[in-house]
């Protein structure tokens, strides 16, 4: 892949028109949002179902896709999948579901933190299909992140882009020569192409680094252009995350 296509898959313009909201406006309110989110009393479900009301409206005032919704979720089965283990070995009293004995504190404890990680990464969601991932690292900036952050961050997205490619050919590769990645008689061949693009990647960071050092690079960026956000925008991009710290705290004052 050539550097041109590189940049134009990395930095292509977000799902919104141009002249939206920059988008420090709205990573400062995506992690107001999540940190409101994670705030929440457990048994406050209440304050979560506000908190998820707020985060679909969002979605649908972005227009965002139920395709590209329902893949992001895919990110939260992990989660799900130990928050189902977690009940069947935890300790404390127990009880019956569907047959099967599971401690009740810790159902209890898995569905408030299934809860949580849906409507955070909602919110994720939708700053990420409104927002490019050039964006994003000019959204570092505007928020004074430190600037190693913004070097790991950028360098991830480009990387996640070169290995993904390659990981396609290598596939492509292996099914030209009759591999099947679903049968178990072709896993040798599966684990060698792990192993050879871990070591094409590390040598190609080897060989990035050294010519960005040729270069001079200090390690830090030279600063991006980017537009600033109005105060109207500050306002409308905030919001979402005002009114759930809201919810949050109320939760909190009403349930002592």
């Amino acid at each position: 892949m050539t550097s041109t296509a590189i940049a134009h898959r990395v930095e292509r313009p977000s799902a919104r028109e141009t002249g939206a909201i920059p988008a420090h406006p709205k990573l400062l309110s995506l992690i107001v949002f999540a940190l409101s989110v994670v705030g929440v009393s457990a048994g406050a479900w209440e304050a979560l179902a506000v908190h998820a009301v707020i985060v679909f409206v969002v979605l649908g005032l972005a227009r965002v896709p139920i395709g590209r919704i329902l893949r992001g979720l895919t990110f939260a089965l992990p989660f799900v999948v130990f928050a189902v283990v977690t009940p069947l070995v935890a300790l404390g009293p127990r009880t019956e579901v569907l047959g099967v004995s599971v401690s009740s504190p810790a159902v209890d404890a898995a569905l408030l933190m299934i809860a949580k990680i849906v409507i955070a990464l909602l919110a994720s969601i939708a700053f990420s299909a409104t927002s490019s991932a050039q964006e994003l690292l000019l959204a570092f900036d505007r928020l004074r992140m430190p600037s190693t952050l913004t070097a790991i961050v950028s360098f991830m997205i480009r990387y996640a882009v070169i290995v993904g490619d390659d990981v396609r050919r290598m596939r492509i590769a292996r099914q030209s020569r009759g591999g099947q990645d679903h049968r178990v008689a072709h896993f040798r061949a599966i684990a060698s192409s792990v192993g050879t693009l871990f070591i094409r990647s590390y040598e190609r960071g080897e060989r990035v680094h050294l010519a960005m050092l040729a270069r001079a690079y200090d390690g830090v960026f030279p600063a991006a252009a980017g537009r600033s956000a109005s105060a109207a925008e500050w306002a409308v991009a905030l919001s979402p995350a005002v009114l759930a710290l809201i919810v949050t705290v109320a939760s909190h004052v009403l349930g002592s």
